[in-house]
Formats: C-alpha cells, sequence, structure tokens
C-alpha cells in the first residue's frame, strides 16, 4: 500500500500520512512528481498510460509521472518514477526543477478527486526509443515529439491527452525563454 503525506490547500505539509486510496476518495491535497525527457533533437518523450491504469487510462502524458510517498522528496520521487515507469536510472543533478502548480479535478463519478500540488522537472537526455525498457503495465506505448508538434496535437485532440493546461503552459513557457520549443 501506498501512503502518501496530506498537505493543507496552500501546499503545506499537516504531518498526517493517508493511503493513496484514502486520498483520492477524500479529495486530500497530496504532492506529485512530474518529469519531461529532452533528447539532443529537441523532442520531448511522452508515453500513453497503461490501458488498464486505474485513471486516464491510454492517455498520452508526461514523460514520467507519481505520487510523492510519505518522508520522500520530490527529486527523489522523479527518480523513482523514472525507473519504475521508463527503466532509467537519472541522477538528481540531471533534473531540472522547472516549477510547481496546484491542481484540481473530480471524475465524473465523483470516486477519484484529485487535490494536488506538481513538481514538474526537465531532463534533457539523449535516449534511443527503442533501447527503452518501460513498463508494459503502467506504460502502453512512448514516442518523442517536438513540443510545436504537441503543441498542435493538444489543440486538435486534447482528449486523447492528460497534461494540465498549467503544466503545458509552463513547460511551452520554459522551452521559449530557452530557445528549445521547435
Amino acid at each position: 500500500m501506498e501512503y502518501i503525506d496530506i498537505l493543507d490547500q496552500d501546499g503545506n505539509p499537516t504531518g498526517d500520512v493517508k493511503d493513496r486510496a484514502t486520498v483520492h476518495r477524500e479529495g486530500l491535497w497530496h504532492r506529485t512528481s512530474r518529469g519531461w525527457i529532452m533528447n539532443n533533437s529537441r523532442e520531448l518523450l511522452i508515453h500513453r498510460r497503461g490501458l488498464k491504469a486505474e485513471v486516464d487510462a491510454g492517455l498520452w502524458t508526461t514523460s514520467f509521472s507519481g505520487h510523492i510517498a510519505a518522508g520522500e522528496d520530490s527529486r527523489s520521487a522523479a527518480q523513482k518514477e523514472a525507473g519504475e515507469e521508463l527503466g532509467i536510472f537519472l541522477a538528481p543533478e540531471e533534473l531540472q526543477f522547472l516549477f510547481s502548480y496546484s491542481f484540481h479535478t473530480v471524475r465524473s463519478d465523483n470516486a477519484f478527486i484529485h487535490n494536488s500540488y506538481h513538481d514538474v522537472y526537465l531532463t534533457e537526455k539523449d535516449l534511443v526509443l527503442e533501447s527503452i525498457q518501460y513498463s508494459k503495465e503502467a506504460v502502453a506505448e512512448i514516442r518523442w515529439i517536438r513540443p510545436s508538434s504537441l503543441h498542435h496535437e493538444l489543440e486538435e485532440r486534447p482528449n486523447d491527452f492528460f497534461i494540465p493546461p498549467p503544466e503545458i503552459l509552463g513547460l511551452f513557457d520554459h522551452l521559449r525563454r530557452e530557445q528549445l520549443f521547435v
């Protein structure tokens, strides 16, 4: 069972720890870590969530992401998720912290309430797609995509993705500032 540190609405730790199911059933605030990998061709790695995923099954999303376990820090969680989902080891210094944002959503059946703070990281790493040993359970498919193409696909087929607007806007702003948006 996965346990998560509980936050208040402002993102401050409350000192409480709850299991993941309770966190989402009760809509408790918590933190997640989300990472993007960019290769030397300035393409972003995205993955399609496993078809049996609890939420957002089959949707395209970040390179890797996940909950931050109780007592774990955000950067360590990002490293862990890259390993679990993609089979990739990332050293702490490879993870550039970009920003945090709050996110709230309620699934249509009210059985899953997501109140979280997402910490977003970027890693520049040239990987051969075919050599990535991703988790077949967590990940259905992976691919490289240019930021401009991702922007276009998000506009044309928004229901194929789970990338919250504050995240993609923040990422694109960063890539433009760094002249990495192609």
